[in-house]
């Protein structure tokens, strides 16, 4: 990774034969953003489809990194369409096994996109090895910027439904790499992944480590401490109201400019239904049940106790049982520093 380069999974050829190429229309940024269409369109609509020819354009207001995003995207897309992106011949080994996985080294910004189009893809191994590089090489917010720009945080929202254990423990530990960017925090609201999340987490029938990982996701999400909360939890102002009715209405699909990730409060999420009787319940369960995992749970249902509704809500579960078990688990952990 120091020298440009990212270790990307050789998933077979065959992996690709399910990528299916999005139908023809005005070219938008990997990410979702959309793009300005230009005012005076060529006569054989070039300007369309080589809009890179005009990044350079005075007018043209476009990151470098959402650049990059655009031309890795289209190098990946135009090989898995001729069917280059992994020839038989790549993949044939003699005694190659599924448990012994095969890697190519690509430029960071093939690699991205190369990580994201397979995330696209139908092979539910190919799905999960792609999430575990994305978690893998997610190690600074150079990489977690990269796959956000790329449109990774849309693919990967979708799959945490998918009835894959493997994939889903994949697809949420490359998330939990990725929320350590605040940035990436806003675009996961955005993208309703809350109540994907959220669902999940009510489940009792999920492992531990999964639990542990969502928690963790979570608590970056519904900070108590962060200083955006009292934006979060208040009517929204300057007449945005119909605008957020709107996206709660609709669904953020990605296909909005990344401005709206930034601007989308936790009011869009409608975090206050979200919040309900059984997921506060199953907080007090973690409580009890996981001691290791006791701080997480505490620190989601702090931040539903400033909200109102949610605050009556806490009154009526079981809260006792989960403080309980806290204060014995703290006593415990005393008595065993007093008496080593």
């Amino acid at each position: 990774m120091e020298e440009g380069l990212l270790l990307v999974p050789l998933v077979g050829a065959a992996a690709y034969k399910s990528f299916r190429p999005t139908p023809y229309s005005w070219p938008s940024l990997p990410d979702g953003t959309k793009i300005e269409q230009n005012p005076k369109p060529s006569r054989y609509g070039a300007s369309e489809l080589l809009l890179g020819l005009n990044i350079e354009d005075n007018n043209a207001n476009i990151e470098e990194k959402k650049i990059k995003a655009m031309v890795g995207r289209t190098r990946q897309q135009f090989l898995a369409r001729i069917g280059a992106i992994e020839t038989e011949e790549e993949n044939k080994s003699g005694g190659e096994l599924p448990s012994n996985p095969r890697f190519t080294l690509l430029p960071c910004m093939d690699g991205v996109a190369r990580l994201v189009l397979i995330l696209g893809l139908e092979d539910e191994s190919a799905i999960a090895r792609a999430a575990d590089a994305i978690a893998d090489v997610s190690i600074n917010e150079h990489m977690r910027d990269s796959f956000k720009e790329a449109g990774a945080i849309n693919h990967l929202v979708r799959l945490i439904n998918h009835p894959s254990d493997t994939v889903k423990l994949a697809v949420i530990r490359a998330i939990k790499q990725l929320s350590i960017s605040n940035d990436v925090c806003q675009r996961l609201v955005a993208e309703n992944a809350l109540y994907s999340l959220i669902y999940l987490l009510s489940n009792s029938e999920i492992s531990k480590s999964l639990t542990g990982m969502i928690l963790d996701i979570l608590t970056r999400i519904l900070d108590p401490s962060k200083e955006m909360k009292s934006e979060f939890c208040n009517e929204p102002v300057n007449g945005s109201m119909e605008a957020q009715s709107a996206a709660r209405n609709s669904g953020l699909t990605g296909n909005e400019n990344v401005k709206v990730a930034s601007t989308t409060s936790l009011e869009t999420a409608n975090v206050v239904d979200l919040l309900d009787s059984t997921v506060l319940s199953r907080l007090v369960d973690i409580m009890r049940t996981f001691p290791d995992l006791q701080r997480k749970a505490v620190s989601i249902l702090e931040f539903a106790a400033v909200i109102e509704p949610c605050g009556e809500k806490i009154l009526s579960i079981d809260l006792e049982t989960g403080l309980d078990a806290v204060f014995q688990q703290k006593t415990l952990n005393g008595m065993r520093d007093y008496y080593p």
